[in-house]
């Protein structure tokens, strides 16, 4: 599993393996997730194939954070 912070750290970012042996619904839709810190629910998800270290880099924010893209 890899994470990172957004730059206010207002979100944390998570990448984990893809599992086979679990429900794709079971957690989360996606296994790249973008999650409040503030309540630890899931802002936004996304399916991530590549290597799940790279995964939270292919998130990127504005200084503000009003903006984000993968």
């Amino acid at each position: 599993m890899a994470m990172e912070w957004s730059p206010m750290e207002t979100y944390v970012i998570t990448c984990e393996k893809v599992r086979s042996d679990i429900a794709k619904e079971a957690v989360a839709p996606g296994n790249l997730n973008i999650w409040s810190a503030t309540t630890g629910e899931i802002v936004k998800s996304f399916d991530w194939r590549n290597t799940p270290k790279e995964g939270p880099k292919s998130i990127g924010f504005d200084s503000e954070e009003k903006f984000c893209a993968r």
